[in-house]
């Protein structure tokens, strides 16, 4: 169960498309990253955005200053405590971002699509996630936007 008071820290493991750049499509008006909706709710106290990218995380943080960044999701589990976690890596990435999720306590995962590269990597994550009170959301819907 997420924490009671009104106030999340989230982070975005992964800046690519969905995680930041599709912020950056003059086309795009309404919010289509973890990134930007984030920072546009008003129950997130604190956002921190994870790549290995050291220039988009410049790019971040020039577009959302009050952003922390780090360069590996470890390095981010050392300094901070995670309410929610946005995973938008590669799909062979996500099994141990997810245990190593909940092994540092976060309560909410929304991940990209696919969940996994295999069907045993994926069911292997929903027992855990099942297992341990994880809420886990997949984010799907826009496959058709």
């Amino acid at each position: 169960m997420l924490k009671n008071s009104n106030l999340y820290t989230a982070a975005v493991i992964g800046c690519g498309r969905a995680g930041f750049s599709y912020d950056f499509d003059p086309k795009r008006k309404e919010t289509y990253t973890h990134l930007s909706a984030y920072n546009k709710s008003s129950m997130i106290s604190s956002i921190i955005a994870v790549d290995t990218n050291k220039e988009v995380l410049l790019e971040v943080q020039n577009k959302f200053p009050m952003t922390k960044t780090y360069e590996s999701a470890e390095q981010m589990f050392c300094n901070e405590s995670i309410d929610i976690l946005s995973i938008a890596t590669s799909a062979n990435q996500r099994e141990y971002l997810i245990n190593l999720a909940i092994e540092n306590n976060v309560k909410a995962i929304f991940s990209e699509k696919p969940l996994s590269v295999t069907y045993k990597s994926a069911i292997n994550i929903l027992n855990l996630c099942k297992s341990k009170n994880v809420h886990l959301a997949i984010n799907h819907f826009r496959r058709w936007d």
